[in-house]
């Protein structure tokens, strides 16, 4: 800040302030890489995630997703068929208004920023969802209940991704390379 302060002060122009100031926000906010988008939240691994469907008429896609995570990740991941007591990921679907969410995830942070348990609400609002949305909300939702933020639908850190959001061109209903990449590198 004194150095643009010095730069006007001693003529060298706007241009130069504007040049510190552009260089400045760069070395702020430094250079974000894919792996920004997993904040420091992750699920407690000394307990296997186990999901099921209280409430939902997307069993079928949760069960899916469950499946995607245990083949092809280091994650352990459990479907329970009917509504299971020791399920710590719980899905429900109910009417939430006309909201720009389809569906949404809540969990509570444990010291050191574990996550036990998660609440899926899918927003029948917005449904129903085709084949390829209700898998992808199913992957997407279950990721935030692993820790994983949304993903950008464009730019240098854009990826293929389970994780993108509100983006126009479409998503994937199943994890990708990118999405796998990920999970075996957080846990």
């Amino acid at each position: 800040m004194t150095a643009l302060v010095n730069s006007v002060k001693t003529g060298l122009g706007v241009s130069l302030a504007l040049a510190l100031v552009i260089v400045g926000a760069i070395l702020v906010w430094g250079d974000v890489s894919a792996h920004d988008y997993s904040p420091p939240e992750r699920w407690d691994t000394s307990i296997t995630p186990n999901t099921t469907s209280v409430d939902t008429r997307y069993a079928w896609a949760i069960r899916s997703a469950a499946r995607d995570y245990n083949s092809n990740t280091d994650l352990m991941v459990i479907y329970c068929a009917s509504s299971c007591n020791n399920s710590n990921i719980r899905h429900y679907e109910n009417e939430y208004g006309m909201s720009k969410w389809a569906a949404r995830t809540r969990y509570v942070l444990l010291s050191g920023g574990l996550i036990r348990n998660a609440t899926i609400q899918w927003n029948a609002e917005h449904g129903p969802f085709s084949r390829n949305d209700a898998n992808h909300i199913a992957r997407h939702e279950m990721g935030h209940s692993f820790g994983f933020d949304h993903f950008p639908c464009s730019g240098p850190d854009y990826a293929w991704s389970v994780m993108l959001y509100g983006c126009t061109n479409g998503f994937p209903g199943a994890l990708t390379s990118h999405d796998k990449r990920d999970v075996n590198n957080k846990y």
